[in-house]
């Protein structure tokens, strides 16, 4: 079966032919990628995946042909995978085809991709992980109302200029 062929359009505005064998879901998963020859790590988002690969947002990507190690975490659940950068955006991300997936790894990939194609319902919780998920969101929230006194504080004894202090505020309520 021949792959997929999509129009695209690159950064310059120019149509390219973008070939892909699997659909590809949106996806936010946390990722560690580790080139394999000079050991180093890098660590971003996933923003799509796919069965044969994913987009991995971050700041300095590697270079194109590079093999990396990748550790992907999403809902508590952990994928490795090895792979290889097809094309880099530099400042944005990388696009990266797995090369070797274990077997062992592969029926978490197949159920995320289930999951994100609405083929298959989410895994329901179980009554400790939503334990857990309201235990962390309250402890999130509380570190919250303690950073914006923080704040509010630092910018009332002119610690921080009040553009400064907005701006932290913001970020904070993003």
């Amino acid at each position: 079966m021949l792959p997929e062929v999509k129009s695209v359009t690159n950064s310059a505005g120019v149509a390219a032919k973008e070939r892909r064998r699997d659909s590809r879901y949106s996806v936010s998963a946390m990722a560690e990628a580790v080139e394999l020859q000079s050991d180093t790590r890098i660590s971003g988002r996933i923003s799509d995946i796919a069965l044969g690969g994913c987009y991995l947002e971050v700041m300095s990507p590697f270079a194109v042909g590079s093999s990396v190690k990748l550790r992907i975490t999403k809902d508590d659940k952990l994928f490795e995978a090895k792979a290889k950068v097809l094309y880099s955006t530099g400042g944005m991300g990388m696009g990266l085809i797995f090369t070797e997936v274990e077997p062992s790894q592969r029926p978490l990939l197949q159920r995320w991709i289930a999951e994100l194609s609405g083929e298959l319902a989410p895994e329901p919780k179980t009554p400790k992980e939503e334990q857990e998920n309201r235990s962390e969101e309250s402890s999130n929230a509380e570190q919250r109302y303690v950073l914006n006194e923080l704040i509010i504080t630092l910018i009332r004894k002119h610690v921080l200029t009040d553009a400064e202090g907005k701006t932290l505020l913001k970020k904070l309520m993003l």
